[in-house]
């Protein structure tokens, strides 16, 4: 004996939606889309900011440890020793 059941879901026909309704679900699906990008976007910054400073900690070792030794320094906002790369004002 054939199970029917598949086969009248597939036949199922949608319920008829005002187009108001219609309106409010594509705008919904609109917004649902957008945030479900922002926080793919985010979590990816995340993720990257993760890596550099996992790659920053291989080359100078952990953060707030003194290393007299070290050939890499982290990047900071004070004055430096360092070179100064050229402008790119033109």
């Amino acid at each position: 004996m054939k199970k029917n059941y598949q086969k009248n879901a597939a036949n199922a026909t949608m319920p008829v939606l005002p187009e108001a309704v219609s309106v409010v679900m594509a705008e919904l699906a609109g917004d649902v889309r957008e945030g479900l990008l922002a926080m793919a976007v985010g979590t990816g910054l995340q993720v990257m900011a993760a890596m550099m400073n996992a790659d920053v900690e291989a080359v100078c070792g952990p953060k707030g440890r003194h290393d007299a030794g070290r050939s890499a320094v982290r990047h900071g906002s004070g004055a430096s020793d360092h070179r100064n790369l050229p402008s790119l004002d033109h």
